[in-house]
């Protein structure tokens, strides 16, 4: 069939279907799909993700394993083009693909918050003195008591350890820029390049040391921020530590308030049936005095009409 004789476009709703199933899209003419590839690429994956029912309960360790394995796919890839709406969303699709059923945001609410308690277990692991126990081995008071998270698997731990070590080079505890070469690297570079006199070198060394200078600015205002957001980081992850805290602490003189107006309440209960006890007793007895005296009466009555009365006198 030629392209003339062609049908007029479908609706968008069969347009995507058809995309999805794998629609001949040089069928349509040039024209035709310059006005539709636009509209195409931003709501292709928008339309696969319609419809998808997202879970609420709490995260599996295996659907922990998975987002990890999707946070580290998307990091590995160093694309600086697309926003953070848009990884999220790319760590959505991983995890629907290994079925995770969770939306970006729930990975990304899950992700950070398993990021600063891996921060924290993995300082503690890092600093155990030797024939102290390992953070597997501290009971739930004992992580309590050091601010560490009271629940985070160990397999977890290894995956994001194993990620964390293979991520930087030659040393797991420094963060190296490799994009931007060294001064000294440039000052050899520039070296290297032959001897040039008169106004065009101090033209060029000037440029030089200002574009390098330029360079190092940048990288001190990348470094001071990202320990910046770290450092707000860690101190937001103590204030919630801190609220978490305070809130079981509060919980437990609540619960200690309570048991100690119950026994109160039982105390008195007690100490009511008691008197309540007494008072029928003493009732109980008051009635059987009256039974005994009454019938001591009629016993004294009937002995006295059982007497034979004395003669009358003449």
């Amino acid at each position: 069939m030629s392209v003339e004789n062609k049908p007029s476009l479908p609706d968008r709703t069969t347009l995507m279907i058809n995309v999805i199933r794998g629609y001949k899209l040089h069928l349509f003419s040039s024209n035709q799909c310059s006005k539709l590839g636009g509209w195409i690429r931003v709501n292709i994956k928008a339309t696969y993700r319609e419809g998808r029912v997202y879970k609420k309960t709490n995260w599996s360790v295996t659907e922990c394993l998975v987002l990890q394995a999707a946070k580290r796919e998307e990091n590995d890839k160093h694309d600086k083009h697309r926003g953070a709406k848009e990884k999220w969303l790319a760590i959505e699709d991983y995890c629907w693909e290994h079925d995770v059923h969770r939306s970006g945001q729930q990975c990304k609410d899950r992700w950070y918050r398993m990021a600063l308690e891996f921060k924290k277990v993995y300082e503690y692991q890092r600093a155990i003195p030797s024939g102290k126990p390992s953070f597997w081995q501290l009971s739930g008071s004992e992580r309590k008591e050091a601010r560490l998270p009271i629940v985070f698997h160990q397999e977890i731990y290894d995956a994001m350890v194993d990620w964390y070590l293979n991520s930087k080079p030659g040393n797991g505890n420094l963060v190296i820029d490799t994009s931007v070469p060294s001064p000294a690297d440039e000052g050899h570079h520039d070296a290297s390049n032959g001897n040039c006199s008169g106004t065009d070198e101090g033209e060029s060394d000037d440029r030089s040391g200002h574009s390098m200078g330029n360079k190092n600015k940048r990288r001190k205002t990348i470094a001071k921020a990202a320990l910046s957001l770290a450092s707000m980081v860690e101190r937001s992850g103590d204030v919630t530590s801190k609220a978490l805290l305070e809130c079981e602490d509060r919980k437990d003189q609540r619960l200690e308030k309570q048991l100690e107006f119950n026994e109160r309440l039982a105390v008195r209960q007690l100490e009511a049936n008691e008197r309540l006890a007494l008072k029928q007793m003493d009732a109980n007895e008051r009635i059987a005095s009256g039974y005994i005296n009454a019938i001591i009466n009629l016993a004294d009555a009937l002995r006295s009409l059982s007497t034979p009365r004395s003669a009358e006198p003449q």
